[in-house]
């Protein structure tokens, strides 16, 4: 009888260090996990950085453009220009004019030549045109780097899709290896009841007590792991969401 006793044991220890280094293997697993996942929210928080940063500077570009005179100033320079063609027209079928109308009518063509220069070299071509360059190469460089954030989180979103479906498989291999130490436990303790019925309660081995801690540590890694993997995930679609337009 003590030597069917020494055989179940010694297979129930083989059976818990065969389970203890899956638990280890395991666990090896969930951490590279969790490294990938810590990489993953700093990617995603450079990334919500970036966007808040393109976000002020979208902000402050819209008050500029509002604060922007050059438009009413080529209106105003345009009315004059009216006014003046106006008058000249209103001249022309005149039959004759005066010398101060004759004098006025010159002073006008030379108001009207100075605000088509100020207009069109002044207002036209050293401020607006300028400042529509520099805003098209500034909405480029806003597009490209909106462009790229967007492909650049949803790879990190296919990363964190593919670590949620590794972490499930990990969780399901964690079930399955608790099942299996219960049932051997179960069937254990059955088979040393036959065999020999103890006089005192049977103290776990080194080896069962080892496996039950790891795997006590493991459920909470898995669950620190499952909650970071909701977070990025809540984070992807905060970001993947379009933005509300600001108000004018």
């Amino acid at each position: 009888s003590s030597l069917g006793t020494e055989r179940f044991s010694s297979v129930a220890g083989m059976t818990e260090m065969q389970e203890l280094k899956k638990v280890t293997e395991l666990r090896s697993r969930l951490r590279a996990l969790a490294e990938a996942l810590s990489r993953c929210s700093h990617s995603i928080t450079e990334s919500q950085t970036s966007l808040s940063n393109l976000k002020s500077e979208l902000l402050k570009n819209r008050d500029q453009v509002h604060a922007d005179r050059s438009i009413q100033q080529i209106q105003y320079c345009l009315d004059k220009m009216n006014l003046i063609y106006k008058q000249f027209k209103k001249s022309r079928m005149r039959p004759g004019l005066g010398y101060n109308e004759e004098q006025i009518h010159k002073l006008d063509k030379v108001n009207f030549s100075r605000l088509a220069k100020r207009l069109l070299l002044q207002l036209f071509q050293e401020t607006c045109v300028q400042k529509y360059q520099t805003s098209l190469v500034t909405h480029g460089r806003w597009m490209r780097e909106v462009h790229e954030t967007r492909n650049h989180l949803r790879m990190v979103g296919c990363s964190v899709a593919a670590y949620n479906t590794e972490a499930q498989g990990a969780q399901e291999s964690l079930s399955q290896i608790l099942d299996r130490v219960s049932h051997q436990l179960l069937q254990d303790r059955t088979k040393e009841a036959q065999v020999s019925p103890p006089l005192t309660a049977p103290y776990p081995s080194p080896a069962l007590t080892d496996l039950v801690l790891q795997m006590q540590e493991l459920c909470e890694e898995m669950k620190l792991l499952a909650f970071d993997l909701q977070d990025n995930n809540r984070i992807i679609e905060g970001l993947s969401r379009p933005p509300s337009a600001p108000d004018s």
